[in-house]
């Protein structure tokens, strides 16, 4: 049996790709694959865009999700030519059957692996507006960002068709999820949807129910330490997966930490989300922990990496990204897989 990274042994996961929403082994039948958290030799072959895509999008889908509320979509005959402006919306569409009406996507889409092949429209933050409007989408869905606001505007005042959500949290998310199927014609699908994923939110929360609530830190950077603070995705997936946001009082969104003042808040779980700069793993990703073991995450061999980046981007792959926290806050509450034992 090989270990997780944080002590524990890897879930098995089946994929339903009519929905994309992975599951844990035992809830469907049949048109279904495994799928494995990544052990450390596999994770340091992840493809180097998965590793720039986990330093970069969480910048640009927490620190710069801000204002806007849901723009509805006014009833009209679904859309054949959509353009999406951020990863959850590129997967929100292909999880409701609509991902084939895709002509154009950011730089940074590529969940599922048919989103890899559409053209790209820029960067989740500098769209490109002359190659958008190249693409002749007869719909533009699009998160508000301080990057993407001038795009947006000027598409509206073109005529263009625009559809505006926000997906801070997870309720936004579900929001996010029946505004688009209704704009699309997927209205049935996305119901459907919103309903399978509250159904595993809770059955994962009623797991570490009544559980002790451990000190939790989510680490976005090292130099300074960078955690995700109160009211962000990442708080939320704390709170519900059974822990406590040792970041959760600060003032910001995304505060720094001295390690003093992280050593004296003792993380008894450290989910480190953080990837260097230059883009490569390093051969011991823990390496860095090992230098404090002090910590009580370090002590309890408690210090996670998620397998993807589904904990970072507020999409359809909720249940996976809730179950990713969980797991690392309460290992206990969750029987190892069939052949890891």
């Amino acid at each position: 049996m090989q270990p997780f990274l944080c002590g524990f042994p890897p879930p098995i996961w089946k994929e339903t790709h009519s929905r994309g929403i992975l599951e844990p082994a035992e809830g469907r039948e049949g048109g279904v694959r495994q799928r494995q958290f990544q052990h450390l030799p596999e994770f340091r072959h992840l493809r180097r865009e998965r590793v720039i895509m986990w330093r970069n999008v969480f910048l640009v889908l927490f620190l710069l999700l801000r204002g806007d509320p849901a723009v509805p979509a006014s009833p009209r005959r679904s859309p054949e030519r959509i353009v999406s402006l951020a990863p959850n919306v590129t997967e929100i569409l292909f999880a409701l059957g609509a991902g084939d009406r895709l002509v154009g996507v950011t730089e940074y889409c590529d969940e599922p692996r048919e989103a890899r092949e559409i053209p790209r429209i820029g960067g989740f933050t500098n769209p490109n507006l002359e190659v958008i409007l190249s693409l002749r989408p007869d719909l533009v869905i699009a998160v508000p960002n301080g990057g993407n606001r001038e795009t947006v505007a000027r598409l509206t005042r073109m005529g263009v068709r625009v559809l505006v959500v926000h997906v801070r949290r997870i309720e936004g998310v579900l929001e996010a999820i029946t505004t688009i199927g209704t704009a699309v014609g997927r209205g049935e699908a996305a119901h459907a949807l919103v309903r399978e994923i509250r159904a595993g939110l809770d059955r994962i929360t009623a797991k570490v129910s009544g559980r002790e609530r451990r000190k939790t830190a989510v680490v976005y950077g090292k130099n300074p330490l960078y955690l995700a603070g109160p009211g962000t995705f990442a708080d939320e997936l704390i709170t519900r997966g059974g822990g406590t946001n040792i970041a959760g009082d600060a003032e910001r969104d995304f505060p720094t930490f001295s390690f003093e003042a992280f050593l004296l808040r003792a993380p008894e779980v450290i989910i480190d989300a953080a990837m260097p700069s230059g883009g490569e793993t390093p051969p011991d990703p823990l390496a860095f922990w090992r230098r404090w073991p002090m910590l009580p995450a370090v002590q309890r061999k408690r210090v996670c990496i998620p397998p993807d980046d589904a904990p970072m981007i507020p999409g359809p792959r909720l249940v996976h990204a809730l179950e990713i926290f969980a797991r690392c806050i309460h290992p206990e509450a969750f029987s190892p897989p069939e052949g890891t034992r």
